[in-house]
């Protein structure tokens, strides 16, 4: 009986049976940065308001 395991053909076949997996990442970490993405404008719509007048201040102070 031959072994098989180390062909062009096995691991071209592995190959193909890896690329579910990689889609499924990708669309996990897209949907994580999502996420984040969402979290991120969220906090600058809540704090917004509260951050006006020291970014105010600082751009004052910078600019002269």
């Amino acid at each position: 009986m031959t072994d098989h395991t180390d062909t062009p053909e096995t691991e071209l076949a592995e190959a193909i049976a890896a690329q579910p997996e990689r889609g499924a990442s990708l669309i996990e970490y897209a949907l994580l940065v999502a996420l984040i993405a969402v979290v991120c404008i969220a906090a600058v719509g809540l704090l917004g308001s509260e951050t006006t007048i020291p970014y105010s201040a600082i751009s004052s102070g910078i600019a002269n």
